[in-house]
């Protein structure tokens, strides 16, 4: 390999940085994160945060990947409550950080799928906390933002919430409504949906 004087120079004070990562790169993995999130895959979950944060170090600076990775982790953070809680961060120390970053969400130019899951999370996070109706205006807030999500799996996990959580408020006519829209998008029948999730609405009661 060879180096220009300046580099040459550089080299002999030790001053040779390693090559950034390209933020899109960290962004491709953050997806296969969050898609071993949504398939309650913990292991594989685990493993693909730790890569992610060492590559974090090593990023160019991207303010929207920053602010992805933080939304992830508090996605992440919400599946360990359920799945493993004994391993679970403090979930409202993680979305205090977020809403931390709120303000610079608003006043810049960020991706609409950031915003997006910012409010979809921020629901099932109030849902946990039996906040129903905040839970509810989050949701409400993210579907306006749906056009932005261009996997049916996505569309199909966010119709499954709004179902799940009027189906909690004994609201089973709108219930079906949204599930109805996820069948559509996710499996071929509603026996199908609610074989797969309808062990999900006796829990939590």
């Amino acid at each position: 390999m060879k180096y220009t004087d300046k580099e040459s120079e550089d080299y002999g004070r030790g001053k040779i940085m390693k090559q950034k990562i390209p933020s899109e790169n960290v962004a491709v993995k953050l997806n296969e994160w969050y898609s071993t999130i949504r398939k309650n895959q913990v292991t594989d979950a685990e493993f693909i945060k730790s890569e992610i944060k060492h590559e974090l170090e090593q990023m160019e600076e991207d303010q929207n990947v920053l602010l992805y990775y933080s939304l992830l982790e508090f996605r992440h953070n919400l599946m360990l409550k359920d799945l493993k809680p004994n391993k679970a961060a403090d979930i409202s120390a993680s979305l205090s950080k977020i809403e931390a970053k709120k303000e610079d969400m608003q006043n810049s130019q960020v991706d609409e799928m950031i915003n997006y899951y910012y409010w979809f999370f921020k629901g099932m996070y109030e849902f946990k906390q039996q906040n129903f109706n905040t839970a509810i205006t989050c949701y409400k807030i993210a579907e306006k933002k749906l056009a932005f999500v261009n996997s049916e799996e996505e569309k199909a996990e966010f119709y499954y919430k709004l179902s799940e959580i009027y189906y909690y408020l004994k609201q089973n006519y709108i219930s079906m409504n949204y599930a109805t829209i996820k069948e559509r998008l996710g499996h071929a029948s509603i026996k199908t949906t609610l074989d797969v999730y309808g062990h999900l609405f006796q829990t939590e009661r």
